[in-house]
C-alpha cells in the first residue's frame, strides 16, 4: 500500500523571515551611524579648509598692505566677523551698516582678497542667505560648515590675537559640532574647545 504524505509548499517560515529583518534592521544601523560620521567628519574638514583659506588670505593681505593692518572684531561672540567679512570681501558692509555699493568700504575702492565669501545673489541680485554655497548668515556673518558664525578675535588696537600672539597674528575658530565654546580663545574651561576647530 503506498502512503501519501501531505506535499509541503516551498518557502521561509515566519522564523526564518524575522530573523532576516532583523539581520538588515542591524546592518542599517551600524550603517546609518557610521554614515552620519563620515558627514559630520566632512563638516569639520569643510570648516578646517574655511579657515585656513580665510587665514592665508589675510596674512598674505597684512602682508602686502601693513598698513592696512587686520580688521577689528565688533564683539568676542557670534557678531566678532562682521567687518572681518567685509574686509574679505570688500562688499561695503563696515559692521555697523550694509550698505549696497559694492566694492566700496568707507568711500573708497577695495577688492578683498578673498571674494568667495560673497553670497550667491538671486535673479533680483538679493544675497541667497539660505543657499548650501552661502558661508554668510543674514547678518553678514561668516559661518562654518555646521551652519555656524565663525568667532575671531583681535586685540584692541593691535594686530595680535590672544593664541597667535604675533605680529599679524589673529584668533579664528569655529564651536565644532557641539557648538560649545568660550566667545575669547584665552582659556580652556573643562575641555569646553575640545572639539573646537582653530587656526592655532
Amino acid at each position: 500500500m503506498k502512503i501519501l504524505y501531505p506535499s509541503r509548499t516551498k518557502g521561509f517560515t515566519m522564523v526564518e523571515l524575522l530573523v532576516v529583518i532583523a539581520i538588515i534592521a542591524a546592518l542599517a544601523s551600524v550603517s546609518s551611524v557610521a554614515f552620519f560620521r563620515v558627514f559630520e567628519s566632512g563638516k569639520a574638514k569643510g570648516t578646517q579648509l574655511l579657515i585656513t583659506e580665510i587665514d592665508a588670505a589675510l596674512l598674505t593681505n597684512f602682508r602686502e598692505y601693513p598698513e592696512e593692518g587686520l580688521p577689528a572684531h565688533v564683539s568676542q561672540g557670534l557678531n566678532s566677523t562682521k567687518r572681518l567679512y567685509s574686509f574679505l570681501t570688500g562688499d561695503g558692509f563696515d559692521g555697523v551698516n550694509y550698505t549696497t555699493a559694492n566694492g566700496k568700504i568707507d568711500g573708497t575702492d577695495k577688492e578683498g582678497p578673498y571674494p568667495a565669501l560673497l553670497p550667491p545673489l538671486d535673479s533680483q541680485g538679493n544675497p541667497l542667505f539660505e543657499s548650501s554655497r552661502c558661508r554668510v548668515t543674514p547678518q553678514f556673518n561668516i559661518r562654518d560648515m555646521f551652519g555656524q558664525t565663525l568667532r575671531y578675535y583681535i586685540g584692541p588696537n593691535t594686530n595680535v590675537g590672544r593664541a597667535n600672539n604675533f605680529a599679524g597674528g589673529f584668533d579664528l575658530w569655529s564651536a565644532g559640532r557641539d557648538q560649545a565654546t568660550l566667545n575669547s580663545p584665552n582659556s580652556q574651561v573643562n575641555g569646553v574647545l575640545a572639539d573646537d576647530i582653530k587656526n592655532w
